[in-house]
């Protein structure tokens, strides 16, 4: 990947300035959250029951499929699956959750029940770790609540059941803020025991559902703007892209952002990024030109500075000519739209 000549930015200041080619770009102002919705979509899911926990020496030693013995109400299980896609996108992932069954309803029915002013099945905590698909670490969202019963208040219109609370994340959610629900159930969840081993898991099948997280990023991506508009150059050149000299078709662009998230290699929080060597972004990075996909031919840590990144893009065909509006998302989490010109 080929950057801009070199810029320089100074980390003591919010106030320092990015001076590409012959632009002078102010710092980017963090731009303003909005929330985010990911379609989270789980293969292979399967509750491990703790039905044998007087005997933990049986735990993980059967290879193949098992039954179970549930308690009336109070057991304790733990759920294994894989991620396989985020908004239709595939990625790789693990969703790990930990249950206390504690059945509640309105009116009890059958035996164990208990009694409550509303239903729901259990206390839960949901991690969901996500990995770009060469296997490189993207984030985890951490979440707690009420398995089943009504969705959360507020929530998209597709959450049918459970309200658990977003506490928090680590790398490209770093700081998220949020709620978690069901959506769609297309095969249910395999019941096994704990004595199950867990490493037949996906040869002894499971279940796929859709989870989906409603989520507030601590930061989100921006285009950083320069006087002149926004700071993305031909790759050929590195000169601006202008009304007199405007974007074509097929061509690639250079574009300096900020808020993509972490990198591999990574740096260390506060520090620059490596003067050589390339930083690449860990998170999935996708640019649209009026709405059309583009191709993304790279997406870097910009050497030496703090927090700036380089995205090359090729303009896709189809996207019009005139006013064009570029965004792009990292890690599902969009920017907002800027404005070039396209021929």
């Amino acid at each position: 990947m080929r950057f801009f000549p070199r810029f320089v930015t100074s980390a003591a200041s919010a106030a320092a300035a990015l001076t590409v080619a012959a632009c002078s770009i102010p710092s980017p102002l963090v731009a303003q959250t909005v929330p985010v919705v990911l379609e989270v979509d789980l293969a292979n899911k399967v509750q491990y029951h703790e039905d044998v926990a007087f005997d933990p020496t049986r735990f993980a030693t059967n290879s193949g499929p098992t039954t179970v013995t549930r308690p009336l109400n109070f057991g304790k299980f733990v759920s294994v699956a894989d991620i396989v896609a985020v908004n239709g996108q595939p990625v790789k992932g693990l969703a790990l959750y930990n249950t206390r069954v504690v059945t509640l309803r309105a009116s009890p029915v059958n035996p164990g029940e208990g009694i409550a002013d509303l239903d729901r099945n259990g206390v839960i905590d949901q991690m969901f770790e996500f990995l770009n698909t060469d296997g490189v670490p993207i984030g985890t969202i951490l979440a707690s609540g009420l398995s089943a019963g009504a969705a959360p208040p507020g929530s998209p219109l597709q959450v049918v059941q459970g309200n658990l609370a977003i506490y928090g994340g680590t790398g490209a959610f770093f700081g998220a803020r949020g709620s978690v629900g069901q959506g769609p159930t297309t095969t249910a969840d395999r019941v096994a025991s704990m004595i199950e081993d867990p490493g037949n898991r996906r040869k002894n099948g499971g279940g796929s559902v859709r989870i989906i997280i409603t989520f507030i990023p601590q930061t989100q991506p921006a285009v950083v703007m320069t006087a002149s508009g926004p700071a993305i150059v031909h790759s050929a050149d590195f000169t601006p892209v202008t009304s007199a000299k405007p974007a074509a078709a097929g061509e690639i662009l250079s574009m300096v952002v900020t808020g993509l998230g972490p990198t591999h290699p990574g740096v260390n929080p506060g520090q620059a990024f490596p003067a050589t060597g390339l930083a690449t972004v860990s998170s999935p990075i996708d640019v649209t030109v009026n709405g059309v996909h583009a191709e993304v031919v790279g997406a870097a840590g910009y050497p030496g500075t703090l927090g700036a990144y380089q995205v090359n893009f090729r303009v896709p065909p189809g996207a019009g000519s005139g006013a064009a509006a570029v965004q792009l998302t990292a890690a599902w989490i969009p920017s907002g739209a800027v404005t070039i010109p396209l021929q």
